[in-house]
């Protein structure tokens, strides 16, 4: 943790220094330089959201035996205000923040720190965006950090900040204990926080399978001992997420496969709205069982037959869709990636359109997603739509 807060601190050093290049920058872009170094450090040392790192309100700082506690709104879980441990360093950026919307909050009557006035005697206002997440590339050129090889240019979001900790705590510390990094997420599920440890796309896994690519295409001969058992390690990583990741995905098309099967023989009866699209999905496959039956014609063939066809049809449709466990209740969801008429009735994402901006009026509208929203999975809410069944037996 210390050498990632180390790299935090060098990417943020540049502006809170001020001099340490030749080229000035105009002060509207100075100003909004340190909103973005603010957000960073808070961000990335405190694990939080963007959202969340936007609404922090004045005095969000208090000690207990003598550990710094961030007070800060945890949306999605919790949707409330929590006390979260970080390090002291992020008291300096705090404090600058409080100074830099002194004035703006003293104008507007507000607690927000991410927002600044300054009126000339003119008449004439400095405006500075703080829309922190928006400049997050610029200000990574301006500190002179070059981008991930391959890439002509940066390509960040500010979600990759609480990816970076996660990473960090976890993999790069000897101590990391995955229960205790999910508890400071605030997730409410394991699962939650599991996308962060293996997601294909998380960047210490990126990192991992461009040093093998990097290093296989050496000469071996040029490879220093230490390079060599570095290779062979990585591989061994790298191959053993992806016979983890293979099991994990058996285990799910097995439990969808158990499930479906126990509903066709009777043994299980299910309720709830998605109960009839579950059971449309079954008639549809034993018709087509039926037909095909039909059209052999072979003399044994019988009901068992039949069921063998379905059994495979289940198999099949188990590759593509999901039915993932919700959160608090015996309900499972069938939400499908990519199906935009999905997209538009889940209940959950619903919610995390309402709850992105805590402090706000939330907007109209559906949040566009790829993605069941994990942290809003309700079982009486999920109950209400098409994608959601339970077993009652």
């Amino acid at each position: 943790m210390a050498q990632f807060s180390m790299e935090i601190m060098r990417l943020t050093g540049s502006v809170l220094r001020g001099n340490q290049h030749a080229d000035r920058l105009p002060l509207p872009i100075a100003l909004r330089y340190l909103f973005v170094a603010g957000a960073v450090l808070i961000g990335a040392l405190g694990g939080r959201r963007r959202e969340e790192v936007g609404s922090l309100l004045e005095g969000p700082l208090f000690k207990q035996f003598g550990q710094t506690y961030l007070t800060i709104y945890i949306e999605k879980t919790i949707q409330d205000v929590d006390a979260i441990p970080v390090p002291e360093i992020v008291e300096k950026a705090v404090e600058m923040l409080e100074r830099l919307s002194a004035v703006a909050r003293a104008a507007t009557s507000t607690k927000w720190l991410f927002q600044f006035k300054s009126d000339f005697k003119d008449g004439q206002t400095l405006s500075v965006d703080t829309r922190f997440a928006n400049h997050l590339a610029d200000f990574a050129t301006h500190c002179r950090l070059a981008p991930p090889d391959g890439d002509a240019a940066w390509k960040l979001n500010f979600h990759m900040l609480r990816k970076g900790f996660v990473t960090s705590a976890y993999h790069g510390n000897l101590t990391g204990n995955f229960d205790a990094i999910n508890w400071f997420l605030r997730h409410r599920t394991g699962d939650m926080t599991r996308i962060y440890m293996d997601d294909g796309r998380t960047g210490a896994i990126s990192y991992l399978r461009s040093e093998v690519a990097r290093l296989t295409r050496q000469q071996l001969k040029n490879l220093s001992p230490e390079e060599e058992k570095y290779l062979a390690d990585a591989k061994r990583a790298l191959q053993d997420n992806a016979n983890r990741t293979k099991l994990w995905d058996a285990g799910r098309q097995e439990f969808f496969v158990w499930s479906f099967m126990e509903v066709y023989d009777g043994a299980q009866q299910p309720i709830g709205a998605g109960a009839g699209r579950m059971l449309d999905m079954l008639t549809e496959m034993e018709q087509r069982a039926h037909a095909r039956t039909r059209i052999e014609a072979v003399p044994t063939n019988g009901p068992s037959d039949v069921r063998q066809d379905v059994l495979r049809q289940v198999k099949v449709a188990a590759a593509t869709h999901f039915l993932e466990p919700v959160p608090g209740v015996p309900m499972y969801c069938l939400f499908k990636k990519g199906r935009d008429d999905h997209t538009h009735l889940a209940e959950c994402l619903k919610c995390r359109r309402a709850a992105s901006l805590p402090w706000r009026e939330a907007a109209s509208g559906l949040i566009e997603t790829k993605e069941s929203g994990l942290g809003f999975l309700f079982g009486m809410r999920c109950a209400t739509i098409p994608h959601a069944y339970r077993d009652h037996i």
